[in-house]
């Protein structure tokens, strides 16, 4: 897997919530899991050139799923982006 990849950035904000990439790929609707993606679509949009299809395909999302994450503001995202 490539340095900065999806994984690596999915692996960062997973430590980060200490939850399962089972539940952060998962259906459920968690408020912590949502805050997870969510903070996962601006890392990702922020640092690389992934597009949101891309994006929302690892997510097993649609790619407007990453849009509506993207028009909200992150939560922990400085925090997830200092460790």
């Amino acid at each position: 897997i490539r340095k900065g990849g999806l994984m690596d950035n999915a692996g960062k904000v997973i430590r980060f919530y200490q939850i399962s990439v089972e539940d952060f790929l998962s259906k459920k609707r968690h408020k912590n899991l949502v805050n997870a993606r969510r903070d996962f679509c601006h890392l990702v949009a922020k640092k690389t050139q992934f597009t949101c299809s891309q994006i929302g395909r690892f997510m097993k999302r649609d790619h407007t799923s990453v849009l509506y994450h993207l028009k909200h503001p992150p939560v922990n995202l400085d925090k997830i982006d200092a460790s």
